[in-house]
C-alpha cells in the first residue's frame, strides 16, 4: 500500500511538471493597453494595477479609483507626473495638467 501511494505521488508530480512545461511554452498573455491622459498604460487585473508601458516603475493601483453612484470608477490623473493627482479639489480645478479619468463598471 505504501508503494502505491508513492507511485501515485510520483505520477501526480510528473503531471504537474508536464503542465509547467506546457504553460512555459505558451505565448505570454497580452495585456490590454489603455490611454490615460495621453500616457499609455497596461491594465493588469492580476496585479490590480495600471503599469505605464514606457516606464514599468510607474504604477497606479486600481484601489485608488473610487466608485460613483452610477457605478463608474474615477480618479484624478496628473499628466505632468503621469500618475495620481495629489492636490486638493481647489488645486485640481485650476491645474491644466490634471484630468479626471473615468472607467466604466465591470
Amino acid at each position: 500500500m505504501i508503494a502505491t501511494e508513492r507511485l501515485n505521488d510520483t505520477f501526480y508530480i510528473s503531471e504537474i511538471l508536464k503542465q509547467q512545461v506546457f504553460m512555459s511554452s505558451r505565448v505570454a498573455r497580452e495585456l490590454p493597453k489603455i490611454d490615460i491622459g495621453g500616457t499609455m498604460f497596461y491594465l493588469d487585473l492580476r496585479l490590480n494595477e495600471f503599469r505605464e508601458i514606457e516606464n514599468f516603475a510607474n504604477r497606479i493601483n486600481l484601489d485608488e479609483f473610487y466608485e460613483t453612484v452610477k457605478g463608474e470608477y474615477k480618479l484624478w490623473f496628473d499628466k505632468g507626473t503621469k500618475n495620481l493627482f495629489l492636490g486638493s479639489p481647489e488645486e485640481f480645478v485650476i491645474n491644466t495638467k490634471a484630468v479626471e479619468v473615468t472607467l466604466p463598471s465591470q
